[in-house]
């Protein structure tokens, strides 16, 4: 049954309403409930519901998964959303559904970075690190990380926490590769998970602490992340 206050967002055509409705029944889990909300607002155009849809269709939350639907419906949102395009760089940068193209991926995140994405600069950040577009530019890539990392961007403090754990494009660090590693790694970032649990495990910065570096290294390794899955094969007394 839909609630009165859906109804209301929907009589009114208020889709900023609808979809922060939305938006809470997502983060509340109650998905069907907010799938509902972001098809509604999908349905009359709203760029930013259709993103969101997209997000479910993305992920199978709500929904079966449907990374064609999702596809479209992020090309569709991305002539207004900087979220959309963020999300359809995120496809080509992984190959998910398109076939991975790097520069596809970088025009992409480079329209939502001009709108204030921090995700999409972390992402550029990233192809000048590793140069996926060409020459490795890891000058660009720290003072992208940085500037995002300022703006409490997750997957930029887990790239800068990274450098400062190598010595990467900035001098070596561990204190506040530390810091920038364990704000990622509470987020679910695992490569932040994988370099927080060596610093413990290793003693780097910490106090050398076998179980909490498992620990983290735990989660990393169970997210997939394969150096976090080789490192638990040499590890003892944990499992």
């Amino acid at each position: 049954m839909v609630s009165k206050e859906i109804e209301l967002a929907l009589n009114n055509h208020d889709f900023e309403v609808l979809i922060q409705i939305g938006l809470n029944n997502r983060d509340q889990e109650n998905f069907e409930e907010a799938f509902y909300c972001f098809n509604k607002g999908s349905e009359q155009g709203h760029a930013e519901s259709q993103c969101q849809l997209g997000m479910l269709y993305d992920l199978g939350t709500g929904c079966p998964q449907d990374k064609e639907k999702a596809f479209e419906l992020y090309k569709e949102a991305a002539k207004k959303s900087a979220l959309a395009q963020r999300c359809l760089g995120g496809m080509y940068f992984y190959g998910e559904y398109v076939t991975q193209d790097y520069y596809e991926a970088k025009s992409w995140y480079s329209k939502a970075a001009k709108q204030g994405n921090m995700e999409a600069l972390a992402m550029l950040g990233a192809i000048a690190e590793y140069g996926y577009c060409g020459k490795e530019d890891i000058s660009s890539a720290v003072e992208m990380y940085k500037f995002a990392a300022d703006q409490e961007c997750n997957t930029a403090q887990g790239y800068l926490g990274a450098c400062y754990f190598h010595g990467n494009g900035v001098e070596q660090d561990y204190a506040r590769a530390a810091i920038l590693l364990e704000n990622a790694a509470i987020e679910g970032n695992r490569n932040a998970q994988f370099l927080f649990g060596v610093m413990h495990y290793e003693g780097l910065h910490f106090e050398k602490h076998a179980k909490r570096g498992a620990y983290w290294i735990m989660l990393a390794k169970n997210d997939g992340h394969e150096l976090a899955q080789k490192a638990w094969a040499r590890l003892k007394g944990f499992e």
